[in-house]
Order: C-alpha cells, then sequence, then structure tokens
C-alpha cells in the first residue's frame, strides 16, 4: 500500500492537497504496479468527501488526518456534530479525559496531549474561550474533569 499525500515535504500543509497529484500516481501504479493500492491523503473534512475523492481518482482508500480535528464523527455517514448542544460536545470531551486517564495510569502521556483535543469540543458557545485557556492549564486530568463538571453545573444551573 501507497499513502500519498498530495504534498511536497517542504509544503507540509500550509497548501491544499494536490489531489490531481495523487492521480498521477495512481495512473504510475495501474501500469508499473497495479496489485499495489494507493490511498489519498489531505484535506479530507468529511467522509462524503473522501469517497467522492477516492472515487473520482479512482483511488482504492483516502486517509483522513486533520478532519477529525474538525469533527469526531467524520467517519460516520450521518455525523451528529453539527447538531449537537456544547453541553453535549463537553461530556464527550469528557469521556476522551476518562478514556485517557484510564488509559495512561501511570502517566505515560503528559497531559498536554489532550490539549490539540480541546478546541475541538470547547467552541462555538459564550465563554468558550475561557474554558479553553483553563483546560489548557489544568496539570492533571482530575483537574480537567473538575473544571468540566463546574461548567456544566454553571450551564445547568443558567438553563433553570
Amino acid at each position: 500500500m501507497l499513502s500519498v499525500h498530495g504534498r511536497t515535504r517542504s509544503q507540509m500543509s500550509k497548501v491544499p492537497a494536490d489531489w490531481d497529484a495523487i492521480a498521477v500516481v495512481r495512473q504510475l501504479r495501474d501500469k508499473l504496479a497495479p496489485h499495489t493500492l494507493v490511498v489519498g491523503n489531505g484535506d479530507v473534512l468529511s467522509r462524503q468527501q473522501g469517497m467522492d475523492l477516492a472515487t473520482k481518482h479512482k483511488l482504492d482508500g483516502v486517509m483522513i488526518g486533520r478532519g477529525i480535528f474538525q469533527d469526531p464523527y467524520v467517519f460516520a455517514e450521518k455525523s451528529p456534530w453539527p447538531d449537537m448542544s456544547p453541553l453535549q460536545k463537553l461530556d464527550l470531551y469528557r469521556q476522551q479525559v476518562e478514556l485517557f486517564a484510564a488509559t495512561w495510569q501511570h502517566n505515560e502521556r503528559p497531559i498536554q496531549t489532550l490539549n490539540k483535543f480541546c478546541k475541538i469540543y470547547i467552541n462555538g458557545f459564550d465563554d468558550a474561550k475561557e474554558l479553553r485557556e483553563e483546560l489548557m492549564l489544568a496539570t492533571s486530568t482530575t483537574e480537567l474533569l473538575s473544571i468540566m463538571k463546574r461548567q456544566v453545573e454553571n450551564v445547568t444551573a443558567r438553563m433553570y
């Protein structure tokens, strides 16, 4: 299997992926090594977009990378993400923090590993920026969970 990023190393992710270049690689594969799978990668933000790109360029598959940071359900046929409330997103982040704590019980991974995921869940509502900043300063999963619990209680209290 060959995964093709659609950009040069120096471009990294600073420019859009070149899906036509990925298609050229697939064409070369067809001539030189037809049993090799070719998987395209770059700027895929939804399952449907990935499927469309795979079909258009006759690829064996598509990888999704940063798209997961915009929608944790990016692989779902119908993502519930756009319709989820801030409380539901916060609860999903709580689940990720709990899973992280259960998986890395002896601090094999630093808590900052979770920081890159925070913005996925904590955005698009009043005071989201301030809450994100507070969460990103947390030094333990216990502290993260405590901050989130307090936020849920505050939001729930405002609702009633």
